[in-house]
């Protein structure tokens, strides 16, 4: 039993000092990128719709709840009240204000029409605009929880494409060593055939083949290299060697 409770107090201790996650870390700002991976998830972040569209969803919020605030002042009335004057000086208003609220004085000369001026509190609005302020409030949480959701996607999908385009890159440079080497030993068994018993005709033949398919492989290998390049081109929105200068400057600006 005190194995069981140290575990679980040991995990208490893990949960309570797990580090949350900064989604300001997640796309870096301009001052603060460090790499070219970072560079690529802020210019998809800056470009690509799905982050515009969200981020005017946020916009919309934000003024969804100024707007409902502005409710509150329906719940405040004023008014002004006129009374019959009288020898004393003061009268009592002839339309009385909202019950629980206290009767203003009003003033008067004693032989004119004297006026109130007062502010009457009606709850129902009040409460009626608390209730819109809120569901506006969580609305907006709800379109920031949306944004950070959008940052870890593109951030992934981004990174991802890159990666990929790295490892077809790397594919692209085997696939041409391999032609090169096929390009050679075609090229010496097309020698030893010119001599007499160097080689047989069946061996040009299979050369020929192998070098033709290490040709096809390497043209498919930069086909893949393309398509990531438009994986990235699309999350980005711009060719990737102007990423690549862009972020040249920035490195510059940095330093």
């Amino acid at each position: 039993m005190r194995f069981l409770y140290t575990i679980l107090f040991c995990t208490a201790i893990f949960f309570s000092n797990a580090q949350k996650l900064d989604f300001d870390e997640v796309v870096r700002p301009a001052n603060e990128l460090t790499s070219f991976e970072d560079y690529l998830v802020y210019l998809a972040w800056q470009n690509h719709p799905t982050a515009n569209r969200l981020n005017a969803n946020t916009e919309i919020a934000a003024l969804e709840i100024k707007t409902e605030k502005k409710g509150y002042w329906e719940a405040i009335m004023p008014f002004v009240n006129l009374s019959r004057g009288n020898s004393s000086g003061f009268s009592a208003p002839i339309i009385n204000p909202l019950p629980g609220v206290e009767n203003p004085m009003t003033s008067s000369d004693g032989n004119s029409n004297g006026f109130s001026v007062g502010l009457s509190l009606r709850l129902l609005p009040l409460v009626t605009t608390k209730h819109r302020v809120d569901i506006a409030e969580e609305n907006y949480k709800i379109t920031k929880f949306e944004v950070n959701e959008a940052k870890l996607l593109i951030r992934r999908e981004v990174l991802a494409a890159y990666r990929s385009l790295l490892f077809a890159e790397k594919i692209v440079e085997e696939r041409a060593s391999v032609e090169a080497s096929s390009s050679e030993n075609q090229r010496l068994v097309l020698e030893l055939f010119k001599q007499d018993g160097g080689a047989e005709y069946e061996d040009v033949i299979a050369a020929g083949n192998t070098y033709h398919k290490a040709v096809e492989e390497r043209l498919r290998a930069e086909l893949d290299v393309e398509k990531e390049k438009l994986n990235i081109e699309q999350w980005i929105g711009i060719p990737l060697e102007t990423a690549m200068q862009g972020f040249a400057t920035v490195k510059v600006k940095s330093n």
